[in-house]
């Protein structure tokens, strides 16, 4: 059995409707799976999201979380393994 290649982001996203689901989609369309999802409650207008992923996908992790950089109201994105 191959071995899973995760990757675990930790990002602060702002408070506004869509900025998760834009989120999960940068992550869709770089063909991961989305292992576990957890969001703190926000306070002062962000909210803290640790999303696990694996896949194999056509980028570098290095440019995964440019990608998710650029989304609108991530206001920080980093891996933590």
């Amino acid at each position: 059995m191959p071995e899973l290649n995760i990757i675990t982001l930790c990002a602060t996203l702002a408070d506004r409707r869509g900025v998760l689901a834009h989120f999960i989609q940068v992550l869709a369309d770089v063909r991961t799976s989305v292992l576990t999802v957890n969001q703190n409650i926000p306070q002062n207008g962000s909210a803290l999201v640790t999303v696990s992923v694996h896949g194999n996908m056509p980028i570098t992790v290095p440019e995964l979380l440019a990608a998710l950089r650029a989304v609108d109201g991530v206001l920080d994105v980093a891996t933590i393994n």
